[in-house]
């Protein structure tokens, strides 16, 4: 292994023993659970021009079945039919609270005799139910706003199990102190959960809550730390982590690049916990698939680095098969100005961006870079704004709703994500614990988060929203990957719809790695 001041080489067996530079990868029941994942068509795909496998696809429950509802009675009877097959399988798996410990599906188990003193998680509970969300105003502010037209929507309808909705919402500037400060404040209350947005002020607040025994539900952040539901049973996440995106990454080498393998595979990560999860998860699914990647060389720039060009001719003397820009930022369009500059587009069989790094207008479309043939996994949700998904009957009944709240239009796919995305998933999970013994209360509603199995309508056809108790720990794992065209500057479809459900390693997060 060679070492620069920033320069690491990594074998791809070597990857996960690696631990004094980025640690073992996450844990897994399977050597390679998702290299034989198949792409699925979905919205009337052609497989023609689109990446495919002969493959065998994992045996899991299909979410997926059956025609598309054409009105909102169909679709709310369609979820109403899920909730119930998940109440169901409860009952008969017999898990929920016994003797003060909390069972559930995949081995989940959580001890209520080490929560706090006096809590009382676990007893039928009256009046409404509060929800806290603690977010940056400046910069998710219409996040909550689109979930308060959903929650407000679902109070008009009577609420859930006859509790109407609390939701409140407080302003934490994405300082962690204030994200501490907030929570502190509320620890002792009512709040059936508390939700947080952004990595730092997640993690912040991260060992607390789990510690209060208060579910920190759909974290506002794509981390892999919130894949943990042994030792941070009451947290969860809710975009495409980081980890399934480099999954995703690595399965598109191994379909398109056939006549290449093993490749050489050169990174410019940016040197913070972002970085981090994104080079360990990769370097777990390089290590598993030595066939396919030969090499992993690395390159860390500081977090601050507005300028890169010296990382980037570092990796271009690599002459590396497969690039990956692992940054954010500032450092998105200028690691793709450098990589241009330095000739990396033409030497490189593929080159990869993460999903920080894909808005057009902020990092491709300026002093016309090209980004052309970039690869990206899309994160598997609608957007609302998004032409493509305009005559989509929930993305309509969404954005009414948004309109109906005076929502500016320019916040649409924010508050599209907040109302549809967030809220929606918050109220089923809360409709599941609803209809089980006790009702609404926080164990039932972590059985509920700990056990989905439902058809997101915000989420592309073809990809489950499910967890699985401790086996499972991501509700969003499907994507499609996408390619950006410099002619149209625009990100247009690469492949069909690739499903990873259940295949993402669950991930103790130890501060700088998963464990």
């Amino acid at each position: 292994m060679k070492n620069s001041n920033h320069l690491i080489r990594l074998p791809a067996f070597l990857v996960l023993a690696t631990v004094a530079l980025f640690a073992a990868a996450c844990s897994s029941g399977a050597d390679d659970p998702v290299a034989d994942a198949v792409p699925r068509p979905v919205d009337g795909e052609a497989e023609e021009g689109l990446a495919s496998t002969d493959s065998t696809e994992p045996d899991v429950l299909d979410l997926t079945a059956g025609p598309e509802p054409s009105t909102l009675a169909e679709l709310e009877a369609v979820w109403a039919e899920h909730r119930a097959a998940v109440v169901d399988r409860l009952r008969e798996g017999e898990y929920g609270v016994t003797d003060n410990v909390l069972t559930g599906p995949g081995d989940f188990v959580v001890d209520l005799d080490q929560c706090l003193a006096g809590w009382s998680g676990a007893e039928p509970a009256t009046g409404t139910i509060e929800i806290v969300h603690v977010l940056s105003a400046a910069d998710a502010g219409a996040y909550a706003m689109g979930a308060q037209a959903y929650f407000d929507h679902v109070n008009l309808q009577g609420g859930v199990g006859g509790r109407l909705i609390d939701y409140e919402v407080v302003d934490d500037e994405l300082i962690p102190t204030k994200t501490i400060e907030a929570v502190d404040d509320r620890i002792d209350g009512r709040a059936i959960g508390i939700t947080t947005f952004g990595t730092p002020t997640s993690q912040s607040v991260f060992d607390q809550l789990n510690r209060a025994c208060i579910p920190q539900p759909f974290v506002g952040s794509a981390h892999p730390a919130w894949g943990d539901p042994r030792s941070h049973p009451w947290t969860l996440g809710l975009q495409l982590s980081y980890a399934t995106e480099t999954i995703h990454w690595g399965n598109w080498i191994k379909r398109n690049l056939t006549g290449e393998l093993p490749v050489k595979v050169a990174a410019l990560t940016i040197d913070n916990d972002y970085g981090r999860a994104y080079l360990a998860a990769f370097g777990q699914w390089a290590a598993s698939n030595s066939d396919v990647v030969s090499e992993v060389v690395v390159v860390t720039h500081d977090p601050s680095a507005a300028d890169v060009t010296a990382e980037i001719a570092e990796i271009r003397a690599e002459v590396p098969d497969v690039f990956l820009a692992v940054t954010a930022g500032s450092a998105c369009g200028a690691a793709v100005d450098a990589g241009e500059a330095a000739g990396l587009n033409e030497i490189t069989d593929a080159r990869f961006l993460p999903t920080a790094c894909t808005d057009p207008q902020r990092f491709l479309i300026p002093n016309d870079r090209d980004g052309g043939g970039y690869l990206a996994a899309d994160g598997g949700v609608k957007a609302a704004d998004d032409p493509l998904h305009e005559n989509d009957l929930f993305v309509e009944f969404i954005n009414g709703l948004l309109v109906d709240a005076d929502i500016a239009p320019e916040q649409t796919a924010l508050a599209g994500a907040g109302a549809g995305q967030f809220a929606w998933a918050y109220v089923e999970a809360l409709r599941i614990a609803a209809d089980l013994d006790g009702g609404v209360n926080r164990a039932n509603f972590l059985l509920a988060l700990r056990s989905l199995e439902l058809r997101h309508p915000m989420v592309v056809a073809g990809i489950a929203f499910a967890t699985d108790g401790s086996d499972d720990g991501y509700p969003i794992e499907g994507a499609r990957m996408m390619r950006y065209s410099a002619g149209q500057q625009a990100w247009e479809k690469e492949s069909l719809v690739v499903d990873l459900n259940r295949a993402t390693p669950t991930c103790s997060w130890d501060g700088s790695d998963c464990s």
